[in-house]
């Protein structure tokens, strides 16, 4: 971010903005357009020296302040006990460091994640993360590639391993024991058609998630929970059985 040439952009409003200048390891003001541009545009010459150059404080740790003007301008910030960044509203002036113009920038300056071995730190695009957490395709749900929240991702051909949290090769994915977990709706609002393993009926069955918590006896298409659990492939691979 701070290595990129500063954009305009193509809309024309004419904004005092302030960008890295590499070369000079200093802050500049530009005339910024209002839209677009990269991610080497700062609100204040304070934010771009916090995120770039200059002593950078604990900025990631001020409670978010949306100043004393009257716009209504989509910032964001790093929330502590969340571990990530949100959105909120600012005003236009004043208010604290923490804040930012993009989730990227809020993510690059303050999500310092410490990647372990057979990972690698991937930006998280913002407004997907959680869905794509659990999502999956393979066919061992306690195994899965894309892990947001913390930033790391598994490297090509690993998948982590939601028991132990370490990035390991497909095969050594625990199987067994899922199948055998009771049926959990969890809790929450959402309501998503999932499929579970009745161990009693030796049957794969539709039943309503509630969207957080449960057990990982929880698939979200029905091949997978028969290929999982019962090592079958169906020749329809549709959302199985009403």
């Amino acid at each position: 971010v701070c290595k990129e040439v500063p954009e305009h952009g193509p809309c024309r409003a004419e904004e005092v903005r302030f960008y890295y200048d590499s070369s000079v390891k200093s802050c500049r003001a530009f005339n910024y357009g209002g839209c677009r541009g990269n991610g080497n545009t700062f609100d204040s010459k304070g934010d771009c020296e916090s995120f770039c150059g200059g002593p950078a404080g604990n900025i990631c740790g001020l409670v978010p302040d949306a100043g004393m003007c009257r716009k209504k301008k989509k910032r964001f910030y790093f929330n502590g006990t969340a571990r990530g960044c949100l959105r909120f509203v600012y005003s236009g002036c004043g208010g604290n460091d923490n804040k930012f113009l993009s989730m990227s920038q809020c993510q690059e300056r303050c999500v310092r994640p410490h990647c372990r071995r057979n990972e690698e730190y991937l930006p998280c695009v913002y407004g997907g993360c959680e869905e794509n957490t659990c999502d999956t395709k393979n066919p061992y749900p306690n195994c899965t590639d894309q892990i947001c929240r913390s930033g790391c991702f598994c490297t090509k051909k690993f998948y982590r391993n939601l028991e132990s949290g370490k990035c390991v090769r497909l095969k050594r994915c625990p199987r067994g024991p899922v199948c055998r977990q009771p049926k959990s709706q969890g809790f929450g609002a959402k309501k998503w058609t999932r499929y579970y393993y009745d161990l009693r009926k030796r049957a794969c069955t539709r039943f309503e998630y509630r969207g957080q918590g449960g057990t990982l006896n929880n698939f979200k298409w029905y091949f997978q929970c028969l290929l999982y659990c019962t090592g079958v492939r169906p020749l329809n691979t549709g959302r199985g059985p009403e």
